[in-house]
């Protein structure tokens, strides 16, 4: 009865789990075939079960290609309505890439359990081609709009190293305007920022121009060097193709850059290095020709083939091969595995001049830490409730807490109780006399092996039955009867009360 109970609770509160309405929030783009320079819009699809307008407040940063919002906090009402998308202002992409924009975050309340809540939207891949597109002014815009206070600031740059912070607002909802008209102090005042704002744009300008004439500067010394030159004209020779080229200067002959480069049958190839006060330093570059030699050479490796079979008979699939280049002379190769269930496995390898080394297998631990905590509490709270209502375990009887007692001669004090019941059998108090023999008994015991502390007979029974003491049957036998008096279950005699008191004091030998 008490685990049909039990399992009935157990149900009960998981479907109260499982039961509880959310907000829902999806993160999409309106545009799969994005160019540098192209308006992209971000926007939130809300689904609200409740039924009710929901306040929430946005925490979200779209930022790709140079440009975007960094949403700091946003309040927003959500309607009543099931669905409601809601749209950011575009953002215009001036870098070509690949880039992972981060999920959105979402605080409320929840209306029907009264309990704050955040969700989490997806994360999205955006892949950014390049138009040609260069110069332009990007910018970073940062928004604060929560708890009556109003700020928002954008920071420009150039796409090289160069970044500033233009424009401040900060309003605070109680403050009260002024509708007077402009005092001459007033016309002072935007006179001077008027001023301001335009020596800033200069200013700006002109690192605009500096920052472009040294990437100019470092563009020319790389396309000078022969080194570059001579892995450049192979590349063309072969059939490939400038496809695009960045670079991160910091001076005129100092920084990191990258070409890629792509044939007509969209096999791919780069040039990737950097150059130190005019020195090249780790020019590497790596040909889809190449790539597919380094993959017939790890297909031939014997404990590749081991590793690759031993995840096809577990049902995993190769879905992907990634390489690294190291140096000239190392490349780091990752086949990536995935199974019908979204798990995730990868095979790396090491390919070192011409020869294929340290072949591992890597797992991908993928896991929700907010559910994987979330399943911990509810099966430490069930478990809680059993052990507490419906399981009396042996460990709990066993591990008893310890105490500290002072130091005693427990024996002389087992011969005084038992002194002490013999009295009170001949004055006619046969429950006392009784129960004093138990709790000797349980003294003795208490102390002999170590236990120091107080003890029922059903915890004593466990240890003497756990350690295996030869005298466990007489002592349940004797507690049994003991118990029996106690309660007046049992009508007490000389003859059954000597017969204990003489079990008694064979046992404790007094």
């Amino acid at each position: 009865m008490k685990r049909i109970l039990f399992l009935i609770f157990l149900a009960l509160f998981l479907q109260n789990i499982v039961l509880a309405n959310s907000l829902q929030v999806e993160k999409i783009i309106d545009k799969s075939d994005i160019k540098t320079g192209d308006n992209v819009t971000i926007l939130l699809k809300f689904t609200n079960p409740f039924g009710k307008k929901i306040p929430i407040k946005i925490v979200d940063k779209n930022v790709f290609g140079n440009n975007g919002l960094d949403i700091k906090c946003f309040e927003y009402i959500l309607p009543e309505k099931r669905e409601t998308t809601v749209a950011y202002e575009p953002i215009k992409p001036f870098k070509a890439g690949e880039y992972t924009i981060s999920p959105a975050q979402i605080n409320y309340t929840n209306p029907e359990t009264g309990k704050k809540e955040t969700i989490k939207s997806n994360s999205l891949h955006v892949s950014v081609k390049d138009s040609g597109i260069k110069g332009q002014i990007q910018g970073i815009t940062s928004i604060y709009r929560c708890n009556g206070v109003n700020m928002q600031s954008t920071t420009y740059s150039s796409g090289g190293s160069f970044t500033m912070q233009v424009g401040s607002n900060i309003q605070q909802s109680n403050q009260q305007t002024n509708q007077r008209g402009q005092t001459i102090q007033n016309k002072i005042e935007n006179n001077q920022l008027n001023q301001n704002t335009n020596a800033i744009k200069q200013q700006m300008e002109k690192q605009i121009r500096e920052q472009k004439q040294m990437e100019e500067s470092f563009r020319n010394n790389i396309e000078s060097n022969s080194e570059f030159l001579k892995k450049h004209e192979k590349l063309l020779n072969s059939g490939y193709q400038l496809k695009n080229s960045s670079f991160n200067p910091k001076s005129n002959n100092t920084g990191t850059f990258e070409y890629n480069y792509q044939k007509q049958n969209g096999e791919t190839a780069e040039i990737k290095g950097e150059m130190e006060n005019g020195t090249m330093k780790n020019l590497m570059s790596l040909t889809q020709e190449e790539k597919n030699a380094i993959l017939d050479k790890l297909r031939k490796n014997k404990k590749f083939k081991e590793l690759n079979e031993k995840l096809l008979k577990l049902g995993f699939n190769q879905s992907n091969i990634e390489f690294k280049q190291i140096t000239e002379n190392q490349t780091k190769v990752t086949v990536n595995y995935q199974n019908n269930l979204g798990e995730n496995k990868n095979i790396t390898a090491d390919y070192i001049k011409d020869e294929i080394k340290n072949v591992n297998l890597e797992e991908k631990k993928e896991r929700n830490d907010l559910w994987i905590l979330l399943l911990i509490a509810v099966i430490g709270l069930v478990c809680l409730i059993y052990k507490k209502y419906f399981k009396k375990t042996e460990e709990e009887v066993l591990v008893l807490p310890e105490k500290k007692t002072r130091s005693v001669d427990y024996k002389k004090e087992v011969k005084r109780m038992i002194s002490e019941a013999e009295e009170l059998f001949k004055n006619k108090k046969e429950k006392d006399a009784y129960e004093k023999v138990s709790q000797a008994l349980r003294f003795y015991f208490s102390n002999k092996l170590k236990i120091n502390a107080e003890i029922t007979n059903t915890e004593l029974l466990e240890v003497l039955k756990k350690r295996k003491s030869k005298d466990y049957k007489k002592i349940k036998n004797c507690l049994n009867l003991c118990t029996l008096v106690e309660f007046a279950k049992y009508k007490a005699n000389k003859k059954d009360f000597n017969k204990i008191i003489s079990i008694v004091k064979d046992i404790v030998r007094v």
